[in-house]
């Protein structure tokens, strides 16, 4: 038409841009290449060998940690400094130091962490807390992720020695944490995503009636995966060279189950019992809070 200037050849239109949420971003990076698969390129050595000697792990921890991107470790921390970790906690809960995490923003120096999550998927209280600071019984646990976080950077590409670390109480009456996932897969190209995630539990006494089970989804990738076999592996015992009664539940310990989802997915139920430890690669595995009867305290540290 008059007036109009035409087109110019070979002129590309706009780039149509996709909007999908964390759940849809994930299962078509999974498509692509399993999470873990992308994960193992975090390790510095095939199947997870570690390049010096370890204080708080044992290197059948970080194989398993490879193999099955999560590895449960018992005795990493003494039961009465769990017990008295989560007395702290309790105690900062009651005095309203913890908050419905639909109620805490954001984290001063963790601008990212937020940018997927949705609040609501959870109802337990939180604080976020920093390495030396907090009541006795919390340093002490702050204290002791940071001798995993230094034996796992022997292994892993970590961006940082510093940790993001998280109290997180879980009271009576069914509160929970929906499925979800700490972070994309990550290859070591991405400098602020999580990495591996560690959490402390301080349920001394546990059993089956309180629930608050941490329940794993066995990542695409690894053996049991769809069900299919031996969810756990072959993990064996080991005794990290910080002493203590290390099991690494790949045949199956206390308080660790096996199962399967309504669609047929290989699962592992963790209970959050005293002095336990659970590491998983942030990027890798789905996991939930199973809904809680009894009250839950919990310590997280982010590796990024």
């Amino acid at each position: 038409m008059d007036g109009e200037e035409p087109e110019e050849e070979g002129e590309e239109g706009e780039e149509e841009v996709i909007e999908m949420d964390e759940s849809e971003l994930i299962a078509m990076l999974e498509a692509e290449e399993p999470g873990l698969h992308v994960c193992r390129r975090l390790f510095l050595e095939e199947g997870g060998a570690a390049g010096g000697a370890c204080r708080a792990l044992a290197e059948a921890h970080l194989a398993h940690l490879w193999e099955h991107g999560y590895v449960v470790i018992d005795g990493a921390f003494g039961v009465a400094e769990a017990v008295a970790l989560r007395e702290d906690a309790m105690g900062l809960s009651g005095e309203g130091r913890l908050c419905l995490a639909s109620e805490l923003e954001h984290h001063a120096g963790d601008a990212e962490a937020g940018r997927f999550t949705d609040f609501g998927a959870r109802s337990d209280r939180i604080a976020f807390v920093t390495a030396g600071d907090g009541p006795p019984g919390v340093a002490a646990g702050v204290a002791r992720l940071r001798e995993i976080q230094e034996d796992l950077a022997g292994a892993i590409r970590l961006a940082r020695m510093g940790a993001e670390y998280q109290l997180a109480h879980f009271r009576p009456g069914g509160t929970r944490y929906e499925r979800h996932r700490d972070a994309l897969p990550d290859d070591g190209t991405e400098d602020e995503q999580r990495r591996v995630t560690a959490i402390l539990y301080t349920s001394e006494g546990w059993d089956e009636g309180h629930g608050g089970a941490l329940r794993l989804w066995i990542p695409r990738g690894a053996p049991g995966y769809e069900g299919g076999g031996e969810a756990g592996g072959a993990g064996g015992a080991g005794a990290g060279a910080g002493g203590g009664a290390c099991a690494c539940h790949g045949a199956l310990g206390p308080g660790v189950a096996r199962g399967v989802d309504a669609e047929g997915m290989a699962t592992v139920e963790v209970a959050p019992v005293a002095g336990r430890v659970v590491l998983f690669l942030s990027g890798a595995v789905d996991h939930e809070v199973c809904p809680s009867f009894a009250d839950r305290v919990a310590l997280t540290a982010w590796m990024q």
